[in-house]
């Protein structure tokens, strides 16, 4: 009897163990495995880098996320629910890039380079302040 008792004991505590490291194992987090990022390089046409670009995702709901490029002209957006993506990408002196449904797969991360156009200058003047209703005009030269 007494060695059914300790056997029973024995088995009580390995079924715990198990079940501990089963419920354990379910529980951890995935490190990333349900998500995946988007990273690349940002150029101009002639392969320069292109820093402080503003590159933003898009998802199908409506959320933004949105990062720069470094002085390396890299970028990455980690972290991303896997999906399907549209990427905008600003910045000054060139034109706006947009790409769409850039897929996101889980655990992996997509490779997207940009290479961007340059862009014309644009400047709005305001001016404020009121003007003058009469101006003077010399009437003799010297």
């Amino acid at each position: 009897m007494l060695l059914a008792a300790t056997y029973l004991q024995k088995l009580i505590v390995c079924g715990a163990i198990l079940l501990a490291c089963v419920a354990s194992a379910f529980s951890q987090p995935t490190n990333g495995a349900i998500n995946g990022s988007i990273k690349g390089t940002v150029t101009d046409q002639l392969g320069a880098l292109v820093i402080n670009a503003e590159i933003t995702v898009r998802d199908r709901s409506g959320k933004e996320r949105t990062t720069t490029s470094n002085t390396d002209g890299n970028y990455e957006l980690k972290a991303l629910p896997t999906g399907n993506y549209d990427v905008r990408v600003v910045a000054a002196g060139f034109n706006v890039f947009e790409q769409q449904n850039i897929e996101v797969k889980s655990g992996k991360t997509t490779a997207l380079d940009f290479q961007l156009a340059i862009g014309t200058l644009e400047q709005t003047v305001t001016v404020k302040g009121s003007v003058p209703t009469q101006i003077e005009t010399p009437t003799r030269w010297c």
